[in-house]
């Protein structure tokens, strides 16, 4: 897929006030979408995530397996805690794909140290 198609698709599709349902529990719901970002609602806290940054994931990885942790490596500014991002963005993005069907056998792995989640990203 490409770019332009990706974003059209996430802004087509992914409409306010969807809920979707965290493969580590809990649920994700869509506050807003604009032609930059997705609002979304976890938990107690509105999390922030700009689609260049979804879509940056997708381009990395299309046609490959894909960890939350080879998110993290990708990016740590806007996915790792540590360094002011969003862990649950990682599973975030793989809600989306998996919404949009761009992904192979869904969400798999148990999201703990040594089986995190993961999914293989449809080219």
């Amino acid at each position: 897929m490409l770019r332009t198609e990706l974003i059209c698709s996430i802004q087509d599709k992914v409409t306010t006030g969807s809920v979707f349902d965290n493969p580590g529990g809990g649920t994700s719901e869509i506050v807003s979408v604009s032609n930059e970002r997705i609002v979304y609602r976890r938990r107690n806290s509105k999390l922030y995530i700009k689609i260049k940054d979804i879509v940056d994931v997708y381009e990395k990885f299309a046609g490959k397996r894909c960890t939350t942790n080879d998110i993290k490596t990708l990016n740590p500014r806007v996915f790792c805690s540590g360094g002011n991002g969003h862990g649950c963005h990682c599973t975030f993005i793989f809600i989306i794909l998996d919404y949009l069907k761009l992904l192979k056998n869904g969400i798999c792995g148990n999201g703990k140290a040594g089986d995190p989640f993961y999914v293989e990203i449809l080219q």
